[in-house]
């Protein structure tokens, strides 16, 4: 098992006011499978994902990553086993803006470990496969919001992660583009495990398991991920 999540509950603390978001639930997610999340805003999707990486702790529970109890691991243990078998896809990119689209995802293989002139080698590949190798040297600035989400894309795929995170990997992208995206990331990694947070069906439709999230009582909208306890 890659990652499982068993009885675990979280809440965000804001100021006086505590917002309960998950409680007692379970997740268990094997190599290959493509597990889709589905839920009102605040129903705890991009939750999961960050206990599941380690940038949240649980409150209760155990999220065990690659065979580490993530509750147990320190906060340098946590951020390896990031670098080491997760990769991100965000919904907002989070790209760097003063580096190229090859810079971009040439800098997870860098932070492997990789020479330069490797990582670049890996990151133009990557890119190419998501349909941005004429694009290579343009920054986030110069490109549309449908071609940052395929860099972003490129980025996670190109270190071969063990799990992939992915908050509306599609969601920037038309309906031929998000098609052929899905193949890129389903055939570049078929021994990955997905957790997919997506409103859109046709993607839900390509996983091997839905996970409905039920909305919490108290927690009907996103808060901001700045004012919560993170590590």
């Amino acid at each position: 098992m890659i990652l499982a999540l068993s009885d675990v509950s979280f809440a965000f603390r804001q100021r006086r006011r505590r917002v309960q978001v998950l409680d007692g639930f379970d997740l268990s997610v094997a190599p290959g499978e493509r597990v889709a999340l589905l839920g009102e805003s605040g129903s705890g999707k991009s939750t999961v994902l960050r206990l599941a990486s380690g940038v949240l702790v649980a409150d209760a529970g155990t999220v065990t990553l690659m065979d580490h109890d993530l509750g147990r691991a320190s906060v340098a243990q946590r951020a390896a086993l990031r670098l080491a078998h997760v990769a991100h896809i965000y919904q907002d990119f989070r790209l760097f803006d003063a580096l190229t689209a090859e810079e971009n995802v040439g800098f997870v293989p860098r932070l492997c470990g990789a020479s330069a002139s490797a990582a670049l080698d890996d990151a133009r590949e990557c890119l190419r496969r998501v349909g941005m190798g004429r694009r290579l040297q343009h920054r986030p600035g110069e490109l549309s919001g449908g071609e940052c989400q395929r860099v972003a894309i490129a980025r996670a795929l190109v270190a071969g992660p063990d799990l992939v995170l992915a908050d509306e990997p599609t969601g920037a992208l038309d309906a031929a583009r998000r098609d052929e995206i899905l193949d890129v990331m389903f055939s570049v990694l078929p021994d990955a495990a997905f957790i997919l947070v997506t409103h859109d069906p046709t993607v839900a439709a390509r996983a091997s398991r839905v996970v409905e999230m039920p909305a919490m009582p108290g927690a009907t909208a996103p808060i901001n991920p700045g004012s919560v306890r993170a590590s």
